[in-house]
């Protein structure tokens, strides 16, 4: 009997862990060991058709000097300077106004907003060149009344940038609201009627209480955001291909790293590409994270 309840106590035991342990083997196998494979590959010149010899740092040191990957990182830059801002404080602010009384059918406006959140990004693509189309797109036709030029993609470098920032915020403005709203709701409205009592404004109210009262989301969906947009790929691939549309006005890093390994056939050198991005990103992530303790 004692047997039989000692085995049963050490099956209770065990149960849970045998109820998470498939998640923790596929990430064995498919994470920790892809990635330290990964970081095996990057010291050799790999091209997926014959093994590849060890190298040691020049693919990293061949990094130094390429303008490529230069240019690809400083467009990646950019584009996230142009992304996050929107997808944090202006994701803070649509918050709040779902939050205020005057804004009505709150529950419809959210459901609104997630709404570009479920279609594929290749989905999304398809329809940005629809509407940038400039014979019959929407959004050229609005341009034409309005005594604009179209947007042309496949001419127009200077709107590389700015458009895959468009598609970035419209798919996930409404997913970093909710975010927002659940640290919007916790700030009393007690607060907000007082300040408006006050005679305080919007900018003052949202620069010097809403925005250090929600600093933790703020700093999450900056994190977030910075995180996808260095991992963007599909957004540039439907819209510019591997070349990166005109003067290669699109070309990212994500872009850049899927052509130098699976195009050009350069493994070795594709995997030190996504470490140093790898690194880049840990480094302003620990940047984001700091500002946010040293403001608290």
């Amino acid at each position: 009997m004692r047997s039989t309840s000692s085995l049963r106590a050490t099956w209770r035991g065990a149960t849970p862990y045998l109820f998470i342990a498939p998640f923790f083997i596929s990430f064995g196998i498919f994470g920790i060991f892809a990635l330290i494979r990964g970081f095996g590959y990057s010291l050799t010149d790999q091209t997926g058709l014959r093994p590849g010899a060890n190298v040691g740092l020049h693919n990293y040191l061949e990094l130094l000097g390429d303008a490529t990957f230069r240019a690809a990182l400083l467009r990646t830059i950019v584009l996230t300077l142009l992304v996050v801002p929107v997808l944090s404080f202006g994701a803070l602010a649509v918050a709040w106004l779902l939050r205020s009384p005057v804004v009505k059918f709150q529950r419809t406006l959210r459901s609104i907003l997630l709404v570009p959140v479920l279609p594929s990004l290749v989905v999304v693509g398809i329809a940005f060149l629809l509407l940038l189309d400039p014979e019959f797109g929407l959004v050229s036709r609005v341009l034409t009344q309005v005594g604009l030029n179209p947007i042309e993609l496949s001419r127009n470098s200077a709107a590389a940038l700015p458009v895959l920032a468009a598609m970035t915020c419209w798919r996930y403005l409404g997913y970093n609201v909710i975010i927002h709203l659940a640290a919007v709701l916790a700030v009393p409205r007690e607060t907000e009627e007082a300040a408006r009592m006050d005679g305080v404004n919007f900018w003052s109210w949202y620069w010097h209480i809403l925005v250090p009262s929600c600093r933790g989301s703020l700093v999450f969906t900056a994190v977030l955001s910075t995180i996808g947009v260095f991992n963007m790929f599909e957004e540039s691939y439907v819209l510019y291909g591997t070349q990166g549309g005109p003067d290669g006005a699109g070309l990212i890093l994500g872009v850049l790293i899927y052509r130098t390994g699976f195009v050009d056939f350069k493994l070795g050198y594709a995997s030190a590409m996504a470490f140093v991005v790898c690194l880049i990103v840990l480094a302003l992530t620990a940047v984001q994270l700091r500002a946010r303790r040293h403001g608290e």
